[in-house]
Parts: C-alpha cells; sequence; structure tokens
C-alpha cells in the first residue's frame, strides 16, 4: 500500500512544514535533475529511498531524526509530489508527477520564473529568507549566492513557482527586510547586468595598461643623449656581462663602446 502525500485537513506544524520543504527540495525537479546520488538511489528500489538513506542528508537530520515524524509531515503535505510506503520505512517521487525532461523549453520557462534578489544582511538563514518570500507566493527553488569563503553574500536567485507570483513580487514597491530595501531583477536582466559590468572592468584595465605604456614611452622620449658621449656609471651587480649592459641601453641610444669586465661594479660606455 502506498500512502499519497496529500493534504486530509491537518495543519503542518512550524517543523513539519520545514521538513516538507526539504524533502521536496531534495525530490523537486531542479535538485533532482542535478543530484547524481539520489538519481542512483531512486534507481534501486522503483523510486524508493529508504528513510535510513535519507537520514544522511544533514540538513534533514538536523529537523528530526525520526523517520515516522518526517514521514508523518509528508503526507500533510498539499503538493502530492511523494509518495509513503506503508511502514513509513521509504519515501518516493510520485509516479505521477515525473521528473520533466530537461528541453530547452523547459529550461527557457524556469528561467523566466527566476530572479535575482540582493540587500539581505550576511547573516540571515535559509528558512529567514522562506518565511520572508512565503508572503509573496510558493518557491520551487532557492539559492542563497555564496563567497569564495561561503559566506552569504546578501543575495539569492529565487525561483517561483507560478510565474504570475514573480511578476507580482516585481512590481510590488518598497519591498524591504527589516530596513533593508531588496533589489529585484529577472535572471537575463541580471546577468546582461554583470556581463556589460564585466566588459566596462575589462576595458578600465585596458585602458590603465594602454596609459602605462603611453606614460613609459614618454618617459624615454624625455632622456636626450648627445652622440658621441661618454659614461660612466656604478652601482652595477657583479652577475652581469657586457651583452646585458649593451642591449639595456640600447632601448635609449645605440652604444659604440662598453667598457666592462665581468665583476665590475662600475662601467663605462661610449654612444
Amino acid at each position: 500500500m502506498v500512502v499519497m502525500a496529500e493534504t486530509n485537513g491537518e495543519t503542518l506544524t512550524n517543523l513539519e512544514q520545514k521538513i516538507v520543504r526539504q524533502i521536496e527540495y531534495y525530490f523537486g525537479d531542479i535538485n533532482l535533475s542535478r543530484d547524481r546520488f539520489l538519481q542512483e538511489q531512486i534507481k534501486l528500489d522503483d523510486g524508493w529511498v529508504s528513510m535510513e538513506i535519507m537520514l544522511k542528508f544533514n540538513r534533514l537530520k538536523t529537523l528530526s531524526e525520526e523517520a515516522q515524524v518526517i514521514c508523518d509531515a509528508i503526507k500533510k503535505s498539499k503538493s502530492g509530489l511523494m509518495e509513503v510506503n506503508e511502514d513509513s520505512t521509504k519515501i518516493r517521487r510520485s509516479t505521477a508527477k515525473p521528473l520533466p525532461e530537461n528541453t530547452r523549453e523547459r529550461r527557457e520557462e524556469m528561467s523566466n520564473r527566476t530572479l535575482y534578489v540582493k540587500g539581505f544582511p550576511d547573516d540571515v538563514s535559509l528558512d529567514d529568507l522562506m518565511a520572508f518570500f512565503a508572503k509573496f507566493g510558493e518557491l520551487e527553488n532557492l539559492v542563497m549566492k555564496k563567497n569564495g569563503s561561503k559566506k552569504f553574500t546578501g543575495s539569492a536567485f529565487v525561483v517561483f513557482l507560478e510565474k504570475d507570483k514573480l511578476e507580482e513580487f516585481l512590481k510590488a514597491e518598497d519591498v524591504k527586510y527589516g530596513e533593508n530595501e531588496i533589489v529585484r531583477y529577472r535572471k537575463d536582466e541580471y546577468y546582461k547586468k554583470k556581463n556589460e559590468k564585466r566588459r566596462q572592468h575589462k576595458e578600465q584595465l585596458m585602458k590603465e595598461k594602454q596609459e602605462q605604456h603611453l606614460k613609459k614611452m614618454e618617459e624615454k622620449e624625455r632622456i636626450t643623449i648627445v652622440p658621441g658621449s661618454v659614461l660612466h656609471l656604478s652601482g652595477f651587480t657583479q652577475d652581469l656581462d657586457r651583452e646585458d649592459i649593451r642591449t639595456f641601453f640600447s632601448d635609449f641610444a645605440a652604444v659604440a663602446w662598453v667598457d666592462y669586465n665581468k665583476g665590475d661594479t662600475e662601467v663605462g660606455f661610449v654612444l
């Protein structure tokens, strides 16, 4: 007997909501299409994954280590995404809701339901963000952007379950998290801005490099040397040879003669 995870009129507790959200994230379209470990597990037993395996997932384990508690929460879910076996020892994604094919059309459709948002405090948690967005509509996925040190950057990608809810969120005025104003961009708009910023940065680096090159050339041009001049310089290292010196000064003028023996710290030459 398979128990469909459908609402039976019972209200989910805060803990149960977190459990359902986490399980449906694991078996959701986005994560399941990328999670090789889960993909291998569902091949072993007609889609079923044992609770023993599921309790090895750290985030789920921190919510509850009791298989029955987790399964009872899943049974109350309104989404119908998950199934629980009769003795609550296994769960699987409902056979009535197979994983969509990863087609170009599917990726574009999902991209149209995705927003980039920023302005959140660095210490905000995933649960905090999920609670915040629950006011605006159900999410299919939320990814917190992190830096090289794995610290939250205050920005995230959110995928709304319904495009209409995304549009409402975009049009909403004065969206704030505490005192922080939340900046919102469509996914494609965000990447356009990011690429433009990267292009401008690259152009600035090229400009600075060219300016440095021109400055060096101008400095060389300001050096005037009269042909036939005899120069005497000191402070040379002892590991130079005559050709090193000739080559260096040839950038400034033709060198007629170099009076130098390897090991000397002084040199004389004729231009």
